[in-house]
């Protein structure tokens, strides 16, 4: 009698199972071909004109770059391969395309208030560039690249370890991108990093700022010699 059952109420669990299924794929996988070619679409666009063409096709153009594959770094090796370390405070920011058009940076008004190495001085105006940002073009379609690094903001004071950038420019970047941010907290007395959550300098995360300018310092007497930072 219970076999018997058993064959009767199985067809109609499968009938169930299939037809549940196929809902759900109704609903989730239905817009997957034309997200498919979509992207497909926006590939082809960057190869051949970078973000403006993308965004030309898609209106407004949204990547994300990711920063954990990037080169892990300590205090010690960021002194070590920057061409600067600084105190500063951002005066100023506007967005801009990179040299071969795929990728969005912002470009920072950095006013020195400390360098700890390098040849900056008080009260110097600095150009920093960090990747990601918002830009908009002259027929109104916009490319964006968000990053896991949070942005500068105006007025509030940054530890920076500076590289020059191999491609032109007169404009820092920042080595390890946000492994070489700082934020200091004067509400707080604390260092805010801005590096992803796996990296390194993630151990001065709410370190008391006087406690993290003096292992710069420190580091910097270790290496004070800019001329093998940077090749």
């Amino acid at each position: 009698m219970n076999s018997k059952l058993s064959r009767q109420v199985l067809p109609l669990i499968v009938v169930v199972v299939l037809v549940s299924v196929g809902l759900i794929m109704a609903q989730n996988g239905t817009s997957q071909p034309a997200t498919t070619q979509d992207s497909q679409a926006e590939i082809e666009a960057m190869r051949r004109g970078g973000l403006r063409e993308a965004a030309r096709i898609k209106g407004h153009y949204v990547n994300k770059v990711g920063s954990a594959s990037w080169g892990m770094y300590d205090l010690e090796s960021l002194t070590k391969n920057s061409l600067a370390v600084v105190l500063g405070t951002p005066i100023t920011s506007v967005t801009r395309l990179s040299d071969d058009g795929e990728l969005v940076l912002t470009e920072y008004d950095v006013k020195v208030k400390e360098a700890f190495k390098g040849q900056t001085y008080p009260e110097q105006v600095i150009k920093v560039r960090l990747l990601g940002g918002k830009i908009t073009f002259e027929d109104g379609t916009s490319a964006e690249i968000l990053t896991d690094v949070a942005p500068m903001e105006k007025s509030k004071n940054y530890v920076l370890f500076l590289t020059v950038p191999k491609a032109n420019s007169a404009a820092f970047s920042v080595t390890g991108e946000g492994q070489g941010l700082f934020g200091l907290s004067s509400a707080d007395s604390v260092v805010n990093t801005h590096a992803h959550r796996k990296a390194a300098v993630q151990k001065h995360q709410n370190e008391r700022i006087d406690t993290f300018l003096e292992e710069i310092r420190n580091a910097v007497r270790k290496y004070p010699d800019t001329s093998t930072c940077c090749k």
